[in-house]
């Protein structure tokens, strides 16, 4: 569930789910067959009043309670067309855990590596809460420790902790925490991606030599948050409706090499369109390409001194070089006087 969900009421949960979950399956599974009774869900000891708190399984429970017509799902009016309600009494077999942290194993492996994983942000939430509580636990290594139990390591440990912390750093942070909310909730996956690239990095003053708990807090808190919402707000759509600047995660290298060149940058800032930056990427890469390709025939050049003889193949080859410099050359000057001819 979205981490605005944490700790509302029951109701609340229950019409997320019915609205945003595919809890249809399960009812009709469930309507069709019965409940699986090897599908226990997960409780916590139970509350002074009785009840307990599903930890695993909130999913099934609630296509439950709405086939059942219990007192939340009927004054929420929520219902699955086509199917019956279940009449009578039934038992849903549950596991009680005696606290979050026992149970805390079984979750990493069921969602961060098994077979229903949760989506990129829940996970690094869950990765941010057991690091947190191994550190409060007295762990000196507790990246070490949290990715041997939930099947990781210290590095992906360390790099989902660090883009979860920043977020969440910058919804306090910035001015307009909106952008940090979406990307924790949508684009996650995307901006752990970024946290990895060439230059996204450096622009935003991560130190990817921090290795330890208190080196990698530190190095959260010291970032240059104006930089870090810059990069969120690419990522985030307007409110009209207009597509995010980085709207394809394919174009993740793309951005990061944007942000690397000045000129691409100043453009992508004054256009808000990532092809037109890039194209001025891609025309300093010709021009240094250019460069390099004049140097190696000069190169070859001082090698004919040398030469005593050419086969036909080097003919062959000198030709097509010939003709292609000469392409080259027509199509720089046409370039060049077209430039001349839009500042007249």
């Amino acid at each position: 569930m979205p981490e605005n969900l944490l700790g509302a009421s029951q109701d609340e949960i229950l019409q997320y789910l019915f609205d945003f979950d595919s809890l249809d399956e399960i009812a009709e599974s469930v309507s069709l067959n019965g409940y699986f009774p090897n599908e226990h869900v997960i409780v916590l000891p139970p509350m002074t009043d009785g009840r307990r708190t599903v930890v695993e399984g909130n999913r099934r429970v609630a296509a439950l309670k709405i086939l059942a017509n219990d007192d939340v799902a009927q004054a929420l009016q929520l219902t699955f067309e086509n199917l019956p309600r279940l009449e009578g009494e039934f038992v849903v077999p549950a596991y009680e855990v005696a606290d979050r942290d026992e149970l805390a194993a079984y979750l990493g492996f069921r969602h961060i590596n098994g077979i229903k994983t949760w989506s990129a942000g829940a996970k690094a939430r869950f990765v941010w809460n057991r690091v947190h509580a191994a550190v409060g636990g007295g762990d000196s290594d507790p990246f070490f420790s949290v990715g041997r139990t939930i099947g990781s390591n210290s590095r992906g440990v360390r790099s989902s902790y660090l883009a979860y912390g920043v977020l969440k750093t910058a919804e306090d942070r910035l001015a307009d925490p909106s952008s940090a909310k979406y990307v924790l909730r949508e684009r996650f996956g995307v901006w752990l991606r970024l946290l990895g690239t060439r230059n996204v990095p450096g622009y935003v003053g991560l130190d990817l030599d921090a290795r330890s708990f208190d080196e990698v807090q530190r190095n959260i808190d010291s970032l240059d948050y104006s930089a870090v919402g810059e990069v969120l707000a690419d990522l985030t759509p307007s409110l009209d409706g207009t597509p995010a600047v980085l709207a394809d995660s394919r174009s993740v290298t793309t951005y990061s090499d944007v942000l690397g060149n000045s000129r691409a940058h100043k453009v992508l800032r004054d256009s808000g369109k990532l092809a037109i930056a890039e194209s001025v990427f891609v025309q300093s890469s010709f021009s240094r390409q250019l460069g390099e390709l004049v140097g190696q025939a000069n190169v070859l050049f001082e090698m004919l001194a040398t030469q005593e003889s050419a086969s036909e193949s080097d003919v062959l080859s000198s030709e097509r070089l010939f003709s292609v410099a000469r392409l080259i050359r027509a199509s720089v000057h046409s370039l060049k006087e077209g430039d001349i001819d839009e500042t007249d």
